[in-house]
């Protein structure tokens, strides 16, 4: 089921971060099983997700409050991360940065070239796992909401993610 990669990233990324610990708000709808290489390698886009959002909200003494939506069912798989940002974080030049890199990934769809360019994280990284290791068509999205949260939203359209 889709708690279960959620889970788990959570109780990696508090190992990782036992001074930040994440404790995010779970919506979690639809009751597919997961496949055992689709769930390692959502395990890793969580955890990269909930990483990021640590590292980017630029909150240097506490995690950020953050909430994760997941339905998981016949029509596929969603996921939304929302997690709250500093006021120190300058909205207008980061959501430049990333509608640029969320275009490049779109029109592209190949990945694996930029994943290099980005030191090998981030959303190239996500884009790459989702396309050679899972197989995935998929649509991403990031976006500020408010000036007070960012957003990430992913979709796999169709890919072998379930038994």
């Amino acid at each position: 089921q889709a708690t279960f990669p959620i889970d788990i990233a959570i109780q990696a990324v508090n190992n990782i971060h036992p001074t930040r610990k994440v404790s995010p708000n779970k919506v979690i709808m639809g009751d597919r099983v997961l496949s055992g290489k689709s769930l390692r390698s959502l395990v890793g886009i969580i955890i990269m997700l909930l990483e990021n959002a640590i590292t980017h909200s630029r909150m240097p003494d506490c995690a950020p409050d953050m909430s994760i939506e997941c339905d998981c069912d016949e029509k596929g798989f969603k996921l939304r991360i929302t997690n709250e940002i500093s006021s120190e974080v300058k909205v207008k030049d980061e959501a430049r940065k990333v509608k640029e890199i969320i275009s490049k990934i779109t029109v592209a769809k190949k990945s694996t070239d930029m994943v290099k360019k980005d030191g090998g994280s981030g959303f190239y990284k996500v884009a790459k796992i989702l396309t050679t290791d899972l197989g995935c068509e998929y649509e991403l999205d990031a976006f500020f909401e408010n000036k007070k949260n960012f957003v990430f939203s992913l979709r796999i359209l169709r890919g072998r993610i379930f038994v």
